[in-house]
């Protein structure tokens, strides 16, 4: 699956889908704006993870358009942070 080499055009086509980015750069910017406006630490810290793991699905998807498919070591940083996915969503 790693060395598909469509993948990499599939993640460019992504990263270029207008509603992707679109949808991308409205939950970033809400979740900014909520992060400035809470008060509570705990929610504040529960914002600043989800914007964390974000980014990190945005650079997942750039390694692959970029390099042809996501490194090893990327891919098992992610699958362990799936219990850390299920308490932000």
């Amino acid at each position: 699956m790693d060395n598909d080499p469509g993948r990499s055009d599939m993640a460019t086509r992504l990263l270029r889908n207008v509603m992707f980015v679109e949808s991308f750069d409205t939950v970033e910017k809400s979740l900014f704006r909520e992060w400035k406006l809470c008060k509570n630490r705990d929610e504040r810290e529960r914002i600043w993870v989800a914007t964390d793991v974000l980014a990190k699905i945005k650079t997942a998807i750039r390694a692959v358009a970029y390099e042809g498919s996501l490194p090893k070591k990327n891919m098992e940083e992610i699958k362990g942070k799936k219990s850390l996915r299920s308490k932000i969503w």
